[in-house]
């Protein structure tokens, strides 16, 4: 039987900052943690999941329950991805089972430098965030950490620097977006021009990037530097779940906008291969369902949109 190729669960969905690329800043201060029943039901049934956890929404190292969380991916060795801004990470230093081997932490850096990040991020210090990533890596080996940066006119310049940063903690996977693909904001190197892959520096700039990348061992994406997108995981008949903190289900990240279900529902621990095989059994209902995906529509720039779901 085919299971999803991952689990988005969200634990939080407040956050300590306002960013002015996510929509949450829209509901500035009204996020929650996830509700005590979902996240119980939650890890009775998926304490034998062999796929990936992946935990994002808001801003998880603030969740009431995360160390709780933390003990159960432990205690039953499931590999997870949290994603984090690495702000409040000096609460943790010295919790080694927060930097165990199947704990991957996806820190987001919209900057390098404090004043790439002070008109965008309200709330965050990046020198900490540095600070913690260096005191975290000087003392446990096996911190797993990638990065995902966000470029912006104002911190282009520091892609190079970036990468000799990660080189030095051994952190060997870096993600590349713009700003502009988050809402549709604009903030190309030059407004004039629709698409970066016609501005020569930019281009330079990614090609040094690739190029140090590759010469230090590290995994380099950088979705502009492609000129096509294709979903192979829908190809491959690949689906990842999303549940809420509510515990409201989502079937996959294309159609999150689409709840199939409740975790707490009677079937709630059936509801997603139900509805799985109702697409595979039915191609007519596959297509019209897939129809609708979000994730793969381009802006007029021919940019692709990080999907937004105002629940």
């Amino acid at each position: 039987m085919l299971d999803s190729n991952a689990i988005f669960l969200n634990l939080t969905t407040r956050c300590n900052l306002k960013c002015a690329k996510c929509w949450r800043s829209q509901v500035w201060g009204k996020g929650q943690d996830i509700e005590r029943d979902v996240l119980d039901n939650f890890m009775a049934n998926y304490s034998n999941y062999k796929g990936r956890i992946i935990v994002g929404s808001g801003e998880n190292l603030i969740c009431k329950y995360l160390e709780e969380f933390i003990d159960w991916v432990n205690l039953n060795e499931i590999d997870v991805t949290i994603l984090t801004t690495a702000l409040k990470f000096d609460k943790f230093l010295d919790k080694k089972k927060f930097f165990t081997k199947n704990i991957q932490w996806g820190v987001t850096m919209d900057g390098f430098q404090q004043n790439q990040v002070t008109s965008i991020q309200k709330g965050m210090n990046i020198e900490r965030v540095k600070k913690n990533l260096n005191l975290i890596k000087s003392r446990y080996h096996d911190a797993n950490f990638y990065i995902n940066y966000t470029h912006t006119k104002l911190n282009l310049e520091d892609t190079l620097p970036l990468i000799d940063f990660s080189s030095t903690l051994n952190i060997n996977k870096i993600y590349i977006t713009q700003l502009k693909l988050f809402e549709g904001l604009d903030d190309s190197i030059t407004k004039e021009i629709k698409n970066d892959f016609d501005c020569d520096h930019f281009k330079d700039v990614m090609r040094k990037a690739e190029k140090k990348s590759k010469e230090n061992g590290i995994y380099f994406y950088a979705p502009l530097i492609q000129r096509s997108r294709e979903c192979f995981d829908c190809e491959d008949k690949k689906f990842s779940q999303i549940i809420d903190v509510n515990g409201d289900i989502s079937f996959c990240y294309g159609r999150d906008d689409k709840i199939i279900g409740n975790i707490l529902d009677e079937n709630g621990e059936s509801i997603w291969h139900e509805h799985l095989n109702k697409l595979l059994d039915n191609p007519e209902i596959q297509n019209e369902w897939c129809s609708l995906c979000h994730a793969t529509k381009t802006n007029e720039n021919g940019y692709f949109y990080i999907p937004k779901n105002k629940k």
